[in-house]
This record gives structure tokens, C-alpha cells and sequence, in this order.
């Protein structure tokens, strides 16, 4: 992870981008349908991480300015055996980042329940209606 800086009233806190697990973005096409989601591939824990099952973890989405595609979805799963074969995508939480015309939109959530089973995650995206090319921007830390 990173070093912490004491700050004088002895609160604790990181670095830019420390805490930092994933970064990425999801494309989606000209010909892609954007109602239909698209995922990451499977986000594994960073080694040497140590991670607790209350930790916390901050999600930040940059979603372009695009007025026709609506409202995006971002759905978070866990990638879980639940059959001890088969791995699985199973939905911990959704949420939404609401267009805002003429504007990009940037939005933050906080999560709690990552990384349960395979140590793996998955981030879909879809939009409300089709449209354009687009890429929207992702950012996952541990806080």
C-alpha cells in the first residue's frame, strides 16, 4: 500500500492513488447495444494486500458527457464457487450514476462485502438507452 502521513491533529490518511486496487474503463462501441452490459474481467485482491471482510472500499466512476445514452448502471459482483466447480457471478450491489445534460458526470460509492469467495470481483456497466461510443472510467481503492 503506501505510507501514511500524520497529520498534526494525529488523523491518519493516504496518499493520492494509495489504496489504489484497480483502474481501468469499459468501451462500449458503435455497434454495441449500451443496454446491454458489458464486464470487466476478473479483478483479483493485489498480493500482499491484506484485506478483512469489513473492509472498505471506495468505487469512482467518470462517466463522458453523452446526452442520448441516459443513466448508467454499474452493477459489483463477487466471483463465487457456489458449487465448488462452477465460479459464478453472484450481484453484491447496484447503483446508478444519473445523466446530467451537457455535462460528464462523476460519481463515488462506498462498498463493503468485496472480494468475498474467489477473492475476485467483477464491475458491469450498462446504460438506459443505445447510442453512441463510449468509455466510461473506473477507479477501485481500499479505504
Amino acid at each position: 500500500m503506501g505510507t501514511l502521513t500524520v497529520l498534526p491533529k494525529g488523523i491518519d490518511r493516504y496518499q493520492a492513488d494509495q489504496g489504489l486496487i484497480a483502474s481501468g474503463s469499459i468501451s462500449f462501441a458503435n455497434a454495441d447495444d449500451l443496454t446491454v452490459e458489458k464486464k470487466t474481467s476478473a479483478i483479483s485482491i493485489p498480493s500482499g494486500l491484506d484485506l478483512h471482510p469489513d473492509s472498505l472500499y471506495l468505487i469512482a466512476i467518470d462517466k463522458p458527457q453523452e446526452d442520448t445514452a441516459g443513466d448508467l448502471t454499474v452493477n459489483i459482483y463477487n466471483v463465487i464457487k457456489v458449487d465448488e466447480t462452477n465460479s459464478r457471478d453472484v450481484l453484491l450491489t447496484t447503483f446508478t450514476v444519473e445523466k446530467i445534460t451537457g455535462a460528464r458526470t462523476c460519481a463515488s460509492h462506498l462498498l463493503q462485502g468485496l472480494f468475498v469467495g474467489e477473492g475476485q470481483i467483477k464491475i458491469g456497466m450498462k446504460f438506459a438507452a443505445d447510442s453512441g461510443a463510449i468509455t466510461v472510467y473506473y477507479k477501485l481503492f481500499r479505504i
